[in-house]
């Protein structure tokens, strides 16, 4: 049994006892004497401090972890080719290097670019998934755009609002005007009421990510290619070169 995304355990069941029960039925499976059941867990490694809240699951997974880091040049190669192969298709060599080029630094965005590819294969030429048809679908500027404006429309009034202020303090306005992402404390996020259930909602859309210390967004297509966040960004303009300068830094920052 494979159950992926496990950390939505943690996310979205808010009752304590299911969540324990889940977790007790999964250990009996892999635990009979005799089975044959193999339970996979996938867990985002910024959720896996969660599993200390249930010592025997920490217990179980003790020597039995697999980590998984990002993808290199070749296997992002290969997960954009071989399932159009596996169909008889071809993707075109400037789309496998444009989007490698996009994702080789940001694997968070590794799943939209998926989006956009599916959309891609919607508008392939005969055999051919082609650059062009990927462009047209939006690349992974479209594909950010659309995930985090159903994001934003699936949060509350109260929610939207505090993502609009979380999502601000992700931002960065140079002196010459450059816009680009910031890295956010969690001490600087703790500042914000309800900021914790947006930055989870942002996260499991994988738009965000998350560490123990900092939250920040994952792609700048994000900034580019969501005009709510842009029409934000430039209604802030001047607020956020402002609130970048010392003296309007908070004093436990700048003391970091």
């Amino acid at each position: 049994m494979v159950v992926d995304q496990f950390e939505e355990l943690f996310a979205s069941c808010a009752d304590l006892s299911e969540r324990a029960d889940f977790i007790a039925a999964l250990l009996a499976m892999c635990r009979e004497p005799d089975g044959r059941a193999r339970v996979v867990l996938a867990v985002r490694a910024d959720h896996y401090a969660r599993f200390t809240e249930h010592p025997q699951l920490l217990a179980a997974l003790a020597d039995a972890q697999v980590l998984i880091g990002g993808m290199s040049p070749a296997e992002l190669r290969e997960a954009v080719t071989r399932p159009a192969e596996t169909r008889g298709a071809r993707v075109e060599g400037a789309l496998v290097a444009t989007i490698i080029a996009e994702v080789a630094d940001a694997p968070g965005a590794l799943p939209l670019a998926a989006h956009a590819l599916r959309e891609a294969w919607r508008r392939r030429q005969g055999a051919m998934v082609t650059l062009a048809g990927y462009q047209a679908a939006g690349g992974v500027a479209g594909a950010v755009a659309h995930t985090a404006e159903r994001t934003y429309e699936r949060l509350s009034e109260q929610e939207r609002d505090v993502a609009r202020r979380v999502l601000l303090r992700m931002v960065d306005v140079g002196p010459d005007g450059l816009i680009t992402r910031r890295r956010l404390s969690r001490v600087e996020l703790d500042t914000i009421d309800a900021a914790p259930v947006v930055v989870e909602a942002f996260a499991a859309a994988r738009l965000v990510s998350t560490d123990r210390d900092t939250v920040e967004i994952v792609h700048e297509a994000l900034i580019r290619g969501w005009p709510r966040l842009r029409s934000w960004v430039e209604e802030s303009r001047t607020g956020l070169r402002l609130h970048r300068q010392p003296q309007h830094q908070p004093a436990h920052l700048l003391s970091n």
